[in-house]
């Protein structure tokens, strides 16, 4: 979403306060994800979808995802696929 204001913004000069009333999207948050500005719940959760996607790949080549792998791998701190 960001990504579209940004790119109206740039390519066709649209007014950024306008794109985010129309999206449903604050100005702060807008230019926080420009600054690269980003709260640690969305580093974390930005983590755990890597860290999901990455034993899905892994596990999806055996041929089933399983559940247990992802859980216990979001739920112990700095724990890698690695450890599988």
């Amino acid at each position: 979403m960001y990504q579209a204001i940004k790119y109206c913004s740039e390519e066709y000069h649209y007014p950024i306060e306008t794109a985010c009333k129309i999206l449903h999207v604050s100005r702060s948050a807008y230019y926080k994800w420009l600054r690269g500005d980003f709260g640690a719940r969305t580093v974390e959760n930005e983590r755990i979808a890597d860290l999901v996607e990455k034993i899905h790949n892994e596990v999806r080549t055996k041929g089933t995802v399983v559940f247990e792998m992802i859980w216990n791998a979001i739920m112990t701190p700095k724990l890698t696929t690695n450890a599988f």
